[in-house]
């Protein structure tokens, strides 16, 4: 016999369906009260479902931004690095005109220019002595290497301060060196000395060519393979033809290189003979422009040579007062 308890009412076969909290619970055997209802809603496994989709949205949004953030900031810093980049090449041409214009001024005026400033930029100009010393080379720092069919000229008398002549280099020339350009090249050097005896000026020329096979044709002085006084040079002239001794008042040497290739250049070192110096060969520019902001800071420097005449005077016979001869 079945027992009723109090309080339950057992439903009919055909028992309804409770649904709670989307939980289908089917009853056979009666109906349920509310407070059996309530206990059941309360101790029903909790659906993580819709907490799982509410992470997984947020996850997907903080990944965007973050893909966003990493963008903006790449694009901000390489915008930021061009606009400093344009800025400082802008700056740096400025900074070079301003050198370039204190440069020509302080050639123009031949003298130091003490810090001034054009369009907010500073600049100086310190000038100083070119050559003066026991030995002089024709390079990048000085007055240029010595290319094909150019024409260097070295000074041999001193210069006095308006530009006119001072006391001529009493001393001979100990040795003259030069180099090579590649390894196929054996220039020869010519040497054309002007010099004053008495009242009449003179010139005297020298050539000396390492290549003993050429030396049977041109008649040159056969130069030696090394340079006792500067290894860093291939040629020199042999000490069977030194010292070059310079009679009466010398001027200036021309230097000019021979069998050398148009497009090459080579130094030339001149030494003078112990205990002289020779005079200095004119003055050097060093212009210095500088922003203080950003310390953009640009030098230039030229050195100039003093002026000498045309080259054309050693291939002529000048008549005038004293006269140009070659002997």
């Amino acid at each position: 016999m079945r027992k009723i308890l109090p309080g339950f009412n057992p439903p009919s076969r055909n028992s309804q369906i409770v649904r709670s909290g989307g939980v289908k619970t089917l009853f056979r055997f009666g109906r349920i009260s509310a407070l059996t209802k309530r206990i059941i809603e309360i101790s029903r496994p909790l659906d993580f479902g819709s907490f799982n989709n509410n992470g997984q949205a947020v996850l997907i949004i903080l990944l965007i931004v973050s893909v966003i953030l990493v963008i903006g900031l790449s694009v901000a810093s390489r915008s930021i690095t061009d606009i400093k980049t344009s800025q400082q090449t802008e700056e740096s041409a400025r900074v070079f005109w301003v050198a370039q214009a204190g440069l020509e001024k302080a050639i123009k005026a031949d003298s130091n220019l003490s810090t001034q400033q054009l369009n907010n930029i500073d600049y100086s100009v310190s000038k100083s002595v070119l050559g003066g010393g026991s030995s002089f080379t024709f390079d990048e720092s000085t007055l240029g290497k010595v290319s094909a069919d150019e024409v260097k000229t070295f000074w041999l008398i001193n210069h006095n301060a308006d530009g006119s002549f001072g006391s001529a280099y009493s001393g001979s020339i100990a040795n003259i060196c030069w180099d090579i350009a590649s390894s196929s090249d054996t220039p020869a050097i010519e040497l054309t000395v002007l010099y004053k005896e008495g009242a009449t000026f003179k010139f005297k020329r020298y050539v000396y060519d390492p290549n003993n096979v050429r030396v049977g044709t041109n008649k040159f002085s056969l130069a030696d393979q090394t340079c006792s006084q500067d290894s860093s040079l291939k040629y020199s002239i042999k000490s069977s033809d030194l010292p070059i001794t310079l009679t009466g008042s010398p001027y200036f040497i021309w230097i000019k290189m021979l069998y050398l290739d148009p497009s090459r250049q080579v130094p030339v070192k001149i030494f003078a003979d112990a205990g002289n110096n020779f005079p200095d060969q004119g003055s050097c520019f060093e212009s210095t422009a500088k922003i203080s902001v950003s310390s953009i800071t640009r030098k230039l420097m030229e050195c100039r040579s003093w002026p000498t005449p045309p080259t054309i005077f050693s291939y002529l016979l000048f008549s005038g007062q004293g006269g140009i001869n070659k002997p």
